[in-house]
């Protein structure tokens, strides 16, 4: 009997219950968060509509936005963007497959979720609120939301390539 069948069979699965709330008002973010009243239609719809096309994948959404939606949504990305950030995707696929269902005729939408079904949604952030410098950047701030502001004093150029020539055992280096 070997050991690593029986194990195998007797691992369970964790929900992250954080990461599926995020999920779901990141979700409710997107369809009702609109500038304009009278439109009703998100102030993302028609963008998130365009990550249909092949050359796109990544939805630009300002942090700011997020903030006057829900501020513990805004503070939970804050403080836990890399454990969330793929809630964040799988929210947009969900919600990109929504629209098209709205949006499409049953024939043609049919197609194109099939497509979908292959294709990775990303989430960009812009307008993040906590800066800070790249020498205050600490290993305690890993997994964190900030947005990184410094200066490149120093430049080098290293144009000049190493050849290296081998002939039967005597080696020139240039």
């Amino acid at each position: 009997m070997d050991v690593a069948e029986s194990v195998i069979g007797q691992t369970n699965k964790v929900k992250d219950e954080l990461g599926e709330k995020c999920q779901k008002l990141f979700k409710d973010f997107l369809n009702e968060f609109t500038e304009d009243i009278e439109s009703g239609k998100g102030k993302y719809a028609e963008e998130a509509l365009n990550l249909v096309k092949p050359e796109r994948n990544t939805l630009f959404v300002s942090f700011e936005d997020i903030q006057k939606f829900d501020q513990n949504l805004s503070t939970l990305l804050v403080e836990e963007f890399y454990r969330l950030y793929p809630f964040l995707c799988k929210a947009l696929a969900s919600y990109v497959k929504d629209e098209l269902l709205k949006s499409r005729d049953e024939a043609n939408s049919n197609m194109v979720l099939s497509v979908l079904k292959n294709k990775n949604f990303f989430v960009g952030l812009y307008n993040v609120p906590t800066q800070m410098k790249i020498r205050e950047l600490k290993a305690s701030k890993i997994g964190t939301l900030r947005r990184i502001t410094g200066r490149i004093s120093t430049f080098y150029f290293f144009n000049q390539p190493f050849i290296l020539i081998i002939f039967n055992n005597i080696s020139l280096l240039y």
